[in-house]
């Protein structure tokens, strides 16, 4: 278990591939191909993602693996990330060619996301609602 405080309004802590979050500032995670993470948020807040990308921007992240380029960026990683984790306290991601294609061939890919957690919108507590009917 890791646990990161970053400054006085900013606590993550990370668990077997689980980022925990109270806060309300943007936060990036980074997963590498074929792993997962779990986005959590508490106290009431909700998941905002504010960037994502499926592919790879930097021979630094995730460096192991085929490193062909670093200029490779998934078209829709982030409407997928999107639809899958905003207005919800908690997603599970994966990262993988399945998900999001594979924008850059022969290179190992990894996942970025930025978020925040929000307070939920209307629409956002009618889905819990649903969501807890279920």
């Amino acid at each position: 278990m890791k646990l990161l405080l970053l400054n006085a309004c900013l606590l993550i802590l990370i668990e077997d591939g689980e980022a925990w979050g109270w806060w309300s500032s943007k936060v990036t995670m980074t997963i590498c191909q074929n792993q997962k993470l779990t986005l959590h948020c508490s106290g009431g807040k909700v998941i905002k993602v504010h960037y994502a990308n499926y592919g790879r921007t930097s021979y630094h992240i995730c460096p192991r693996g085929t490193l062909l380029t670093d200029d490779c960026e998934g078209h829709n990683t982030k409407k997928i990330v999107k639809r899958k984790c905003n207005g919800r306290r908690r997603c599970r991601l994966r990262a993988t060619n399945a998900i999001y294609g594979n924008p850059c061939r022969g290179t190992t890919k990894y996942l970025e996301v930025k978020f925040s957690c929000v307070e939920p919108r209307d629409d956002d507590r009618k889905r819990f609602l649903k969501e807890a009917e279920n």
